[in-house]
């Protein structure tokens, strides 16, 4: 099943082929919504590597060529999808497909070529390339899951260390 209540933490084996599907589904949404507006929309986080465990939510980074019309894509996105947050930085917007009870997926809208969409795109590629990143990252995983089941908050922020000691290539 996709999607997850709000601030519970659900793990599942990553079925590539499934989150496949689901990507190309709602990238489709995305480009027609936002024609013009983006130059590039990407499958990023863990339901876009094999062999990982993921909450069942899509994330979808949407690279902008600037922020100059941020509003306006604001506003287009709102018809689809619920605004959440800027999460502290400037050049990233981040919004939830949400039905009242499970979200399903997360759409960061980023400005293309910049840090936020860099770090998104190198932290699945390495991934992507490391057996032992992936074997790592699972455990982490499981281990913040077990503490924060009911916390999502504190499950995400578990990861940050993580994440950003393999950006920093200290992994």
């Amino acid at each position: 099943m996709l999607g997850v209540k709000k601030q519970k933490v659900c793990l599942e084996s990553v079925d590539k082929e499934k989150y496949d599907r689901l990507f190309a589904s709602e990238k489709r949404i995305l480009m027609e919504l936002l024609a013009g507006y983006y130059v590039a929309i990407e499958h990023v986080g863990s339901t876009s590597v094999p062999n990982l465990i993921a909450k069942p939510i899509i994330d979808i980074a949407v690279g902008t060529i600037n922020f100059d019309n941020i509003n306006e894509i604001i506003s287009i996105m709102e018809k689809e999808y619920v605004y959440l947050s800027d999460r502290g930085e400037e050049k990233r917007k981040i919004f939830v497909k949400y039905d009242g009870e499970y979200i399903t997926h997360h759409i960061h809208i980023e400005e293309y070529g910049k840090q936020s969409w860099i770090n998104h795109i190198e932290f699945r590629n390495k991934l992507l390339e490391s057996e032992q990143l992936r074997n790592d990252y699972v455990k982490l995983k499981n281990s913040l899951k077990a503490k924060y089941k009911d916390d999502r908050d504190k499950y995400t922020a578990g990861k940050a260390s993580f994440i950003q000691k393999v950006l920093h290539g200290q992994m």
